[in-house]
């Protein structure tokens, strides 16, 4: 998925909304494959955060 589709702080798909994307579904950058632990980490985070905040 492109990242204009996504809101960066909460990682929510602009398109779908309640769908919290991570990790290397991303169309971010480099190779996949794990080499992107380090973005994994950090997506994931913001998306269980935000995912956490809506109801």
């Amino acid at each position: 998925m492109r990242l204009s589709e996504i809101d960066p702080k909460t990682m929510e798909s602009k398109i779908h909304k309640g769908l919290f994307l991570c990790g290397e579904i991303l169309d971010a950058f480099g190779p996949i494959g794990g080499y992107n632990f380090f973005w994994a980490w950090a997506t994931g985070r913001a998306a269980g955060l935000g995912a956490s905040r809506t109801q």
